[in-house]
């Protein structure tokens, strides 16, 4: 098999100047972030991030089992994720069979209240809570928002995290990957999420 000449950082500056073309340069920033390529606001149009990706196929025995995407930050570092498999699991969760609509709603109101929470890990990203949230059994879900905010709570205090899987299932979510939470900072924020509880 021949590897081919067209290679991911030929195609991120395809890409990079076809928005030049589109939008001008004073528009285009590409140093801010290693990852993506920021169209700036202008006016009628909000600030979007552009992330040049490539398909990523998970294989086990020759078969395909995942499909994701992939891309390298400037410092070469590979990002894989699954996206698709991601969004699908969330609203299987959120069905009305499992916590009828209420895992959404928590993950929300987990993120709104993370804003009240201060500590020395700074912050913490929303993909990481949904995550975190997902591995809650489905009847913590149950009563009312506060019970379950409470129930919920107590769950994470006392589980194991360290079989904690992305929202997606394939990836364990605490590690040292750019696509991993720091054990020591979810555990920081789950005690200021029951600090917040607790003064509330």
């Amino acid at each position: 098999m021949t590897r081919g000449a067209f290679g991911f950082d030929q195609f991120k500056a395809e890409g990079r100047k076809a928005l030049i073309a589109y939008y001008g340069p004073s528009l285009i920033d590409d140093e801010t972030s290693d990852k993506c390529i920021t169209v700036k606001a202008a006016s009628g149009r909000l600030e979007a991030d552009v992330i040049p990706c490539l398909e990523y196929r998970r294989y086990n025995g020759g078969a395909v089992i995942a499909y994701g995407m992939s891309f390298f930050t400037t410092s070469r570092a590979q990002v894989v994720n699954y996206p698709k498999l991601h969004k699908k699991r969330g609203e299987d969760k959120n069905s009305a069979e499992r916590t009828a609509g209420k895992f959404k709603d928590l993950v929300r109101i987990f993120k709104n209240a993370r804003e009240h929470v201060s500590d020395s890990f700074g912050d913490h990203a929303s993909y990481f809570i949904e995550c975190l949230l997902f591995n809650v059994p489905d009847d913590r879900f149950k009563g009312t928002y506060a019970q379950a905010f409470c129930a919920i709570l107590v769950y994470l205090q006392q589980a194991d995290l360290s079989n904690f899987r992305t929202q997606s299932g394939q990836e364990d979510l605490f590690g040292t990957s750019g696509t991993q939470w720091d054990s020591a900072k979810a555990n920081a924020f789950i005690a200021g999420m029951v600090r917040l509880w607790n003064t509330s």
